[in-house]
């Protein structure tokens, strides 16, 4: 996974996307890999290959951009878009 500063995680193992344009990148080959759930990520990249599964409810607020792989959302977890979607 790279990560495009600023992004942290708090003690209480939640994760949080900076804010301004910051972008996480889930880039992994051929493998599963987790995507974080978050409130608020700014740019959330999907690519490469493999599967790439949401963790739980989460919003992009600027940019949804999936470039190679496959983003699953699971039957439960809901993902909203405020921004752009890019396939």
């Amino acid at each position: 996974m790279f990560l495009t500063w600023p992004v942290r995680q708090t003690q209480s193992q939640h994760f949080l996307p900076g804010s301004g344009s910051s972008t996480v990148n889930y880039n992994g080959i051929g493998i599963t890999q987790t995507v974080f759930a978050a409130p608020n990520y700014r740019n959330l990249m999907i690519s490469n290959s493999g599967v790439k599964t949401l963790q739980g409810n989460s919003v992009v607020n600027l940019r949804l951009i999936i470039s190679g792989g496959t983003f699953d959302l699971g039957a439960t977890t809901t993902l909203g878009i405020q921004g752009f979607y890019f396939h």
